[in-house]
């Protein structure tokens, strides 16, 4: 490409796809792990391929991102990385919830109403399309297994 900064940024998302793969097709033991098993190591490669040489292209002194612009997708990256990590623990509908209520306040939504009613709206309505209309399994969370409440 020829904007050295998209190459950039690029390089950690394809590199995180790489280990996306390799760790996903770990599950599928066998010939469905073969496809991830060699894939996975060439993209990372490549990716830091693509890295390098955007680093190469780079002019002395030029910033890759204001620090105003490069706080928000960096948040949003650690916002999706806790629901992540908490969606097993807390189940889909609250994980939802407080992901897109965090999300709306972070765009800087100063609506408490609005926001508070989108994201239960979101949670919910994204629930039924899944679990309701399409039958698929969502996670229900650990914490609640036993009172039934999801």
């Amino acid at each position: 490409m020829l904007n050295w900064k998209q190459d950039l940024l690029l390089a950690p998302a394809l590199f995180g796809i790489a280990a996306a793969f390799f760790l996903g097709g770990r599950a599928y033991p066998g010939s469905s792990f073969l496809f991830p098993s060699r894939l996975a190591p060439i993209l990372a490669l490549l990716a830091i391929l693509l890295a390098c040489s955007a680093l190469k292209r780079r002019r002395p002194g030029e910033r890759l991102l204001p620090r105003a612009l490069a706080r928000g997708p960096l948040l949003l990256v650690s916002l999706t990385a806790v629901f992540i990590l908490v969606l097993p623990y807390v189940g889909f509908i609250p994980s939802c919830f407080f992901f897109s209520l965090s999300f709306y306040f972070m765009l800087g939504y100063a609506d408490k109403k609005a926001a508070l009613l989108t994201a239960l709206c979101a949670a919910l309505g994204i629930w039924a399309v899944f679990h309701l209309a399409l039958g698929v399994a969502l996670p229900a969370g650990s914490l609640w297994a036993g009172a039934g409440i999801f």
